[in-house]
């Protein structure tokens, strides 16, 4: 009985030199795993820029037929369009940013 309780604590104390050696096959398992992260935020990023860049375009397309046809309409709602723009832009630099 004493043998083995000698075996398991020697064992024990051996591990952080096998957990942490060279060759960890946790530390693959990292850089895999960080990799992974690391596409799938350029996908969901990619995916969410051309989704803002559409809304983008269509909302500048949209304020533009607005003040063409509307224009007392276009000076009224101009705060809100600057403020869309903004919020666009920055969405959209944001989102280029991590791609």
């Amino acid at each position: 009985m004493m043998k083995k309780t000698h075996f398991i604590l020697g064992f024990l104390l051996a591990l952080p030199a096998f957990a942490f050696g060279a060759n960890n096959p946790l530390s693959q398992l990292a850089g895999t795993v960080n990799t992974e992260i690391e596409n799938t935020t350029k996908t969901v990023m990619s995916v969410a820029n051309t989704v803002v860049l559409s809304l983008g375009v269509a909302w500048i397309i949209f304020c533009l037929i607005i003040w063409k046809f509307a224009p007392e309409r276009g000076k009224e709602h101009l705060k809100t369009i600057i403020t869309v723009g903004v919020l666009l832009g920055a969405t959209y630099g944001i989102t280029a940013a991590y791609m």
